[in-house]
């Protein structure tokens, strides 16, 4: 259960956050929609940088469950980081933890999964983890598009509480686990 709820966090977040943070650049910072790809770009490059050593390591160590709680934790930062920063630097900031704890997380939740699964009911375990997982994309959107009546700001901190949330769950569930 822990995993589909991560999951479905992770790509409700990031669903959301691409249906906000354009809004946001253009509207509140002045960067016209074309000139995104300078932002979004070397954000993604940096993130699957530093993921690819990371989970190479965490998976030849046995340190995948760690890694989870890292993850999570740089998605927790990213929001707190941009609740304190408002400006243009907030945002960059924001993605640039968020899409680190995403690509950290991103290879290792399934990982995890089939790790502590019985092969004889995996294909089940899979399949509701990847329903989690799209139906948390539609959460992302539909919460998405209420945050750009609202504000951004409230995806922000709707986003941290949420993070935090599942942080705290993420620390309670690793010492349970045995992989």
């Amino acid at each position: 259960m822990f995993l589909n709820a991560s999951v479905f966090l992770l790509h409700t977040f990031l669903v959301g956050i691409f249906t906000v943070v354009p809004v946001e650049l253009i509207n509140t910072h002045g960067i016209p929609e074309p000139d995104h790809w300078k932002i979004y770009l070397p954000v993604i490059l940096t993130s699957v940088a530093v993921m690819i050593p990371v989970v190479a390591y965490a998976e030849m160590r046995g340190r995948v469950k760690e890694i989870t709680a890292v993850g999570i934790a740089f998605i927790l930062a990213s929001f707190l980081t941009h609740a304190f920063m408002v400006d243009f630097t907030g945002v960059v900031a924001m993605l640039l933890l968020f899409f680190i704890g995403f690509h950290l997380l991103e290879p290792v939740l399934p990982s995890l999964l089939t790790k502590i699964t019985r092969r004889s009911t995996r294909g089940l375990y899979v399949g509701v983890f990847n329903t989690s997982q799209f139906i948390g994309a539609f959460t992302g959107g539909l919460v998405g598009g209420i945050f750009l009546k609202t504000g951004y700001h409230h995806m922000v901190y709707a986003n941290l509480i949420l993070s935090a949330v599942w942080f705290v769950g993420v620390l309670i569930w690793i010492p349970k686990i045995r992989v």
